[in-house]
């Protein structure tokens, strides 16, 4: 992908509920509801700063389905990583 893509998610089906969290500080989170024909919209640095997941339900649901639309470099065209994000890592020290 590029370096700061833009992602954009529709959801179909049965409203389930998105988990989003901070890498940084896992306290920091939020829930949210995606109801059939949402539209969620990640930007810049979302994915390198932010966890998101579907939280899994005790109980079965109905079906769901999700289509995402992510930006890539084109072929031949190797991301930059910007001088903000050079030796970023995840809250557990890995790269």
């Amino acid at each position: 992908m590029i370096e700061r893509p833009t992602i954009v998610v529709v959801s179909l089906g049965t409203p389930r509920p998105m988990d989003i969290r901070e890498r940084a500080d896992h306290r920091r989170r939020w829930r949210l509801t995606l109801e059939p024909g949402s539209l969620l919209v990640m930007r810049g640095y979302a994915q390198r700063h932010y966890e998101h997941r579907i939280a899994k339900l005790s109980v079965p649901t109905k079906p769901r389905i999700s289509i995402a639309f992510r930006q890539y470099a084109a072929e031949g065209d190797a991301p930059q990583p910007c001088a903000q994000c050079v030796g970023a890592r995840p809250a557990d020290g890995r790269r």
